[in-house]
């Protein structure tokens, strides 16, 4: 956002803010300074210029779909590799082990999609409250995304644990498909 709004590319606006850190006194060195310059969390931004009026959407199904299959992937594998670990630590034979570790850490195309977590029989009782949670905090800057961590219990700069977490809802559906309740979430707050 910084470097969007002066005008400069990211690469740039990085180095000149890390040259803050340190001093040059003329003595052909650095020297820390009593400026401390961190940055931890980058952020993307997707710039259109000579956009036709679907293109935008095209653009953000595009990249919401990519985003879910990276997401299916990841779960999918962290799976996997719970699964290996459970194995290992009931004592099973360990060239099993060995060969599913290195089966799993060479397989770059394992695309099986991680079997679905939520029950359906506690949709009706998710969508209740998740409606009930969106009329509780209506007066929050809530997406549908944000609904879904709260509920599954991740925390973000804008929903952090340490506030949200004594909520009854903080880590309430952990099992439940995330997809499914930012769904839910977000035709609830098309509502308001």
């Amino acid at each position: 956002e910084v470097s969007r709004r002066m005008g400069w590319e990211y690469a740039t606006l990085k180095r000149e803010l890390g040259s803050l850190s340190y001093n040059d006194r003329g003595t052909g060195g650095k020297q820390n300074s009593s400026v401390i310059v961190e940055m931890t969390d980058l952020a993307y931004m997707l710039q259109m210029y000579h956009r036709e009026d679907n293109s935008v959407e095209e653009v953000v199904t595009f990249l919401e779909t990519k985003i879910h299959e990276t997401e299916l992937l990841s779960l999918n594998k962290l799976s996997i590799f719970s699964g290996i670990l459970t194995g290992a630590a009931s004592g099973r034979d360990e060239t099993l082990f060995r060969e599913r570790l290195r089966k799993y850490f060479e397989d770059e195309t394992d695309t099986t999609a991680p079997p679905n977590l939520t029950d359906t029989s506690m949709i009706p009782r998710l969508r209740q409250e998740v409606s009930s949670f969106i009329s509780t905090h209506f007066d929050s800057k809530l997406t549908g995304r944000a609904v879904a961590r709260i509920f599954q219990g991740i925390s973000s700069p804008n929903y952090p644990a340490h506030m949200w977490g004594s909520t009854q809802y903080w880590r309430s559906y952990m099992n439940a498909d995330f997809h499914l309740i930012r769904k839910m979430a977000e035709k609830e707050l098309e509502r308001y």
